[in-house]
């Protein structure tokens, strides 16, 4: 479940871990997504994030964001940057802060208490498609020996599947994939795409508890006016929402 405070949301079970900073942020916050305004809106927007969660918003490392499932290891001296070619970032150092931005697709955050290792993923229906979720997991215990048992998951707020409707092209890609339990059909014959049944799924097949992965069931991006939504604003989106997580020191 996620609980508001201010102008951010933050998973109730996940307030337990002292060491961890997190948190999805509402429009109020503003546009976190670089290029969509002018860059110095972003960077007024980031520090208001950084003043609600109690962090140095030049901290923060982002990914470029372009659809796919490859994720970066990030370390302290990139903070700052953005990570171009990738859809997700992975940690283990304190004092950087990772975030990806949405407006309708999954974020996806994930953090190791034993390894004190933390990511974040994002996941439209392309990288859906070529598993991120599962990549994410991967790339934590690769990189520093995370057990899945012992990762914990929170899904921020996407669009859902009521408000996903899809061609009959994207319908045959993911049956393509054995990834048609994401697929609805309605008796008119209409398709929509479940993003957050997908996801979990494939973190259930990566070996995530089902006890930990937290998030909204029924918060959607599209009927919540606190969220940038594509869908709802196409085609003149006003801005991307960010979901961020770090921790402040080695534990």
């Amino acid at each position: 479940m996620l609980k508001k405070s201010g102008d951010i949301y933050e998973l109730t079970s996940w307030v337990q871990f002292k060491n961890l900073i997190h948190g999805i942020s509402t429009a109020a916050i503003g546009n976190l997504k670089i290029g969509l305004t002018r860059g110095e809106d972003v960077k007024v927007n980031k520090h208001k994030l950084g003043r609600e969660l109690g962090f140095d918003a030049n901290k923060i490392i982002q990914a470029q964001q372009i659809h796919g499932n490859k994720i970066a290891r990030v370390v302290v001296e990139e903070a700052g940057d953005v990570m171009h070619g990738v859809d997700g970032l992975i940690s283990n150092e304190p004092g950087i802060f990772l975030m990806i931005v949405v407006a309708d697709c999954l974020p996806i955050l994930a953090y190791d208490p034993e390894t004190n290792a933390f990511g974040a993923a994002h996941a439209g229906w392309k990288g859906t498609l070529v598993k991120i979720a599962q990549e994410l997991v991967t790339s934590l215990q690769r990189e520093f020996g995370s057990k899945p048992e012992n990762i914990k998951i929170g899904l921020g707020p996407c669009i859902g599947h009521c408000h996903y409707e899809i061609g009959p092209g994207l319908v045959e890609k993911f049956q393509s994939a054995n990834l048609n339990k994401g697929v609805l059909q309605t008796a008119s014959g209409k398709y929509f795409l479940d993003l957050r049944a997908l996801n979990i799924s494939q973190l259930l097949d990566a070996g995530i508890q089902k006890q930990n992965i937290d998030g909204p069931i029924k918060m959607c991006t599209y009927e919540s006016d606190e969220f940038y939504s594509y869908r709802r604003e196409a085609p003149n989106l006003t801005g991307e929402f960010g979901a961020l997580i770090g921790i402040k020191n080695y534990g």
